[in-house]
């Protein structure tokens, strides 16, 4: 994109939603196929490629790129999942009542789209002591956002299996079919040359930062880039309120064990093979920091906090030797589960030839040097032939 395309781009698209792309899969690893922010975006203003998603469109501002994405990577600057719970009432007798713009109804809470909304705010009433929710969904076929309508159902059927955890009642999350308005176009307002200069000051900041040239580095500048960017791990904002409201709700009512599909949890069970070679991909690329590595003087073992886990899979596609595998049913009891659960362990060994730490059964080289002196011994044999 030219300084001139990125100037205009600046002016034209000025949105709301933040891209934290650490926390996007795409970034963390090219072996993730995740484009579930694209796949639900209704203005198709998202982009996901190798260097993450990238919101190149016209956004509108929906954020269901928000409640899409299981890695919290978008964030909104003005109507997050905090300041909606805060237009949520307390121990209200009836049941909290939802909508979107073009529901043809009232409601306690209107939404640009209903697949805007997020497993927190489908716990949040019934934390405040509400009796349920109601959801008002108009028919999506006549809608301008249908294409994100497929997202509400998703997030409905998660929200399900973390009421079955807390004993809460399937029923208490409804939903009634309602009319679809009309498009109705606002009427034009002229625009005076006071407001016209007041707008473009307020851009002018960004508009310089978008001028500024690209530094491209070499590929050893790219590569220290996304090190450090992996290495600086930013917390999931997303998953920490979600965290904060199933404690709060596990306290008061107590958790039960259920099991729910893969497809559709919150967190993973992760189970490790005698495959581990100990290389540590998968706890440097996972996001949130789900999987920990530690060496000690004599063991060296693969930590999992499930309640950080999002179920991205990064680490399974990731490992090259095959180690690890997700099971097919979860248990969403373990996101209330505390601390660190041990995933693999082996003893610790130090090798002859190049003196690093390794694991591995009966062998005293590692695997890195083993695979050396084998290529090493192929190249001689195919010289001397």
């Amino acid at each position: 994109m030219t300084i001139a395309e990125k100037v205009a781009d600046k002016i034209v698209s000025d949105h709301h939603m933040l891209v934290e792309t650490s926390l996007c899969s795409r970034f963390r690893t090219p072996k993730s196929d995740c484009s579930l922010c694209a796949e639900a975006c209704p203005a198709n203003a998202i982009t996901v490629s190798d260097g993450g998603a990238e919101i190149t469109g016209g956004c509108i501002d929906c954020g269901v790129c928000h409640s899409a994405c299981p890695n919290g990577a978008f964030g909104i600057r003005e109507r997050s999942d905090e300041r909606i719970m805060d237009e949520i009432p307390f121990s209200r007798r009836s049941p909290l009542r939802i909508s979107c713009e073009r529901g043809d109804t009232s409601a306690d809470i209107i939404l640009p789209c209903l697949s805007r909304l997020t497993e927190t705010l489908f716990l949040e009433p019934v934390r405040r002591g509400m009796p349920g929710i109601e959801i008002a969904r108009p028919s999506c076929e006549g809608c301008l956002l249908v294409k994100a309508a497929f997202h509400l159902e998703t997030v409905i059927r998660r929200t399900h299996h973390l009421y079955d955890m807390l004993g809460i009642a399937r029923n208490r999350l409804s939903i009634k079919n309602i009319p679809l308005q009309g498009l109705v176009k606002a009427p034009e307002r002229a625009v005076s040359r006071r407001e016209f200069f007041g707008v473009f000051r307020a851009k002018a900041a960004g508009i310089a930062a978008a001028a500024m040239p690209d530094i491209e580095g070499g590929g050893d500048g790219k590569a220290e880039v996304f090190r450090n960017a992996v290495e600086d791990r930013r917390e999931s904002r997303k998953r920490s309120i979600l965290m904060e409201r199933l404690l709060a709700l596990g306290a008061k009512a107590g958790v039960k064990q259920t099991a729910a599909p893969s497809e559709d949890a919150l967190t993973a069970d992760i189970e490790v093979g005698a495959g581990c070679a100990a290389c540590g991909v998968c706890a440097s690329l996972c996001p949130t920091g789900a999987i920990s590595l530690q060496w000690t003087e004599k063991t060296f073992s693969l930590g999992f906090s499930p309640a950080l886990c999002t179920n991205c899979r990064i680490c399974e596609k990731t490992c090259r030797h095959r180690a690890i595998t997700m099971k097919e049913t979860v248990s969403p009891a373990l996101l209330l589960q505390q601390g660190e659960t041990v995933l693999f362990r082996a003893e610790k060994k130090t090798c002859l030839a190049c003196r690093l730490d390794f694991i591995g059964e009966g062998a005293e080289i590692c695997p890195l040097c083993r695979d050396r002196n084998k290529k090493q011994t192929a190249v001689l044999q195919e010289l001397f032939k």
